[in-house]
């Protein structure tokens, strides 16, 4: 549970492919300023770090913000980092 947003793990059941969604409410991001998530979004769109995850997809309903990014099995960086 993060401050802007919680992070699902979605898979596509015909091909087996997961990713982690991010999921931020429009009412929680206007009231932070909604250049947040655009700027995420687009940050993300535009990099290609092997340490960073990257960005697959977004979409958006009425009351919700999606951001599908690349899934990790070994969950956040800090046990990432210290499985090495």
């Amino acid at each position: 549970n993060g401050y802007y947003g919680d992070t699902y793990l979605f898979m596509r059941k015909h091909f087996q492919n997961k990713y982690a969604v991010k999921v931020v409410s429009k009412e929680k991001s206007v009231a932070n300023n909604i250049n947040i998530v655009l700027t995420e979004k687009n940050i993300l769109k535009n990099l290609n770090y092997p340490f960073i995850v990257k960005f697959k997809f977004s979409f958006q309903s009425e009351n919700m913000y999606y951001l599908g990014l690349e899934y990790l099995s070994c969950g956040n960086l800090k046990t990432c980092i210290n499985s090495l």
